[in-house]
C-alpha cells in the first residue's frame, strides 16, 4: 500500500508534469490575449509597427510580406472613413487659424526673440499650427496615424499657452477662447471619430489577435507546426 504522503507526492508530480504545465501556460496566455479588447485603439496604432519590426523565434523569423499586406489591406479597405475625418478636422483647424486671435499660435514660440528664458523649463513639448501642418503632410518624416493625434496636438497648443501665461495675460485669454471654440467643433465630429475607430480597431485587432496566436505558439513550440498551416521540416506549403 502506498503511504498517503507518497500518493500525494505522486499526484503532485503528475500535476506538475512539464507537458501539462506548458499547456496550462499557453492557455493562460491565450486567455490573456483574449481579454485585451479594452485596448483596441492602441492596437490599431501599433499594428503596422508590429508586422514591420517584430521578429519571431531565435532564428529571427519575421512576419511574412503577405501577412503584413493582409493586415494593412484589412485596415485600408475597411477604414475608408479616416481620410474624410481628417479633411473635416482640417476644415475645423482652418476655421480656428483664420480667427483674428490665432496669430500667436501659428508658428513656434520665438523663445529667443521674446527672451523667454524659462519657456522650455515649463513647456516640455512645444506645439504650433505650422508644426501640425508639416506633420499632417509628412514633411518631418513622421505622420499622424489618427485624427485623435491631431486633436491632441491642437489642444496642446492652447494648453501650453495657458500654462505658461498668467490667466490675466492676453495670450492666455486668447488661447482659452480658441480652445473652447475648437472643443465645441471637435465634439460635433467626435461621434464619427468613435464610430470609425471602433470599426477599424475591431478589424485590425481580430487579425492581429489571430496572428498572435500563431506566432506565440510557434515561438514557444507549444503547438504542432501543422496547426499553423505550414510545415517546418521539409514539407510543402
Amino acid at each position: 500500500m502506498v503511504p498517503e504522503d507518497g500518493a500525494q507526492q505522486a499526484a503532485a508530480a503528475t500535476a506538475e508534469h512539464p507537458a501539462v504545465s506548458e499547456v496550462d501556460s499557453f492557455r493562460r496566455q491565450v486567455d490573456d490575449l483574449a481579454s485585451k479588447t479594452d485596448v483596441l485603439e492602441r492596437r490599431v496604432n501599433e499594428v503596422v509597427g508590429f508586422y514591420d519590426g517584430k521578429k519571431h523565434g531565435s532564428g529571427g523569423r519575421r512576419a511574412s510580406g503577405s501577412s503584413r499586406y493582409a493586415a494593412n489591406g484589412a485596415r485600408d479597405s475597411n477604414c475608408k472613413g479616416m481620410p474624410d475625418l481628417t479633411r473635416q478636422l482640417t476644415g475645423i483647424i482652418r476655421q480656428i487659424t483664420s480667427h483674428e486671435w490665432s496669430a500667436p499660435f501659428l508658428q513656434p514660440v520665438d523663445v529667443v526673440g521674446l527672451q523667454l528664458d524659462d519657456y522650455h523649463k515649463i513647456i516640455t513639448k512645444p506645439m504650433d499650427f505650422s508644426t501640425i501642418q508639416n506633420k499632417m503632410e509628412g514633411k518631418d518624416g513622421t505622420k499622424y496615424k489618427s485624427v485623435r493625434e491631431i486633436y491632441s496636438d491642437v489642444r496642446l497648443i492652447f494648453t501650453n499657452a495657458m500654462t505658461y501665461n498668467d490667466e490675466h495675460h492676453d495670450v492666455h485669454i486668447m488661447a482659452k477662447l480658441l480652445l473652447e471654440k475648437f472643443e465645441e467643433k471637435w465634439l460635433q465630429l467626435l461621434p464619427k471619430v468613435e464610430n470609425e475607430v471602433d470599426i477599424c480597431s475591431l478589424i485590425c485587432y481580430r487579425f492581429c489577435f489571430d496572428m498572435d496566436m500563431c506566432y506565440l505558439a510557434f515561438d514557444n513550440n507549444k503547438l504542432d507546426p501543422i496547426v499553423l498551416g505550414k510545415e517546418t521540416t521539409g514539407g510543402t506549403k
